[in-house]
């Protein structure tokens, strides 16, 4: 069940999931309208290198996000809304099988997320650093499994470079006989 609420929480977090998440569209004239992500997996015993399309990001005139559409699993669609500072207060997620919405709320150093399941409650709260950078991320749940008590899901911290790149992750989160899995991701630029 831990599987499933990972994968049910991981679908609805802030676009934090692919290896390098477009929030804005890079600085360009002409303006950029589209950028295609492709991940190359390298080849193991059972399976050749591959290269796949992850994700299609969309912006608007102004270089905010509009729409993400991934090629994952569950063909998810994102649809992101504006309030009048250009912050986001709602992404819209769709699906082959629903449609959910995310809410947002800001605070002077943190913001949170928050998507509520008929059978779930899930919130993320990002805190950044003086450049607005995510320095740790830490996910909650709430549900029948959990007796209807906040439990943690997952921490990341992030690092990022002199260029102010992201170019580590380590996440945390509850592994078998309460012990604390951790996963180290260090990203690559070209």
């Amino acid at each position: 069940m831990r599987k499933l609420l990972t994968i049910l929480f991981l679908t609805s977090l802030p676009p934090l999931v692919a290896a390098q998440t477009f929030l804005r569209a890079p600085q360009s004239k002409p303006p950029i309208k589209q950028i295609i992500e492709w991940t190359t997996f390298t080849a193991d015993q059972d399976e050749p290198e591959e290269t796949i399309k992850e994700a299609v990001y969309t912006f608007r005139r102004d270089g905010q996000l509009q729409q993400i559409i991934t090629n994952n699993d569950h063909n998810e669609i994102f649809d992101y809304e504006y309030d009048g500072q250009n912050r986001l207060i709602r992404k819209l997620i769709k699906t082959d099988l629903r449609t959910r919405t995310m809410t947002y709320q800001y605070f002077s150093d943190h913001q949170m997320a928050e998507i509520e399941e008929p059978e779930t409650d899930l919130r993320t709260i990002q805190y950044f650093n003086p450049k607005g950078q995510v320095i740790e991320e830490k996910s909650f749940w709430k549900g029948e499994l959990s007796n209807g008590q906040w439990a943690t899901l997952n921490r990341t911290v992030f690092n990022y470079n002199k260029r102010d790149s992201l170019f580590g992750e380590m996440l945390y989160q509850p592994g078998k006989d309460g012990k604390v899995e951790q996963i180290k991701t260090i990203h690559q630029y070209d």
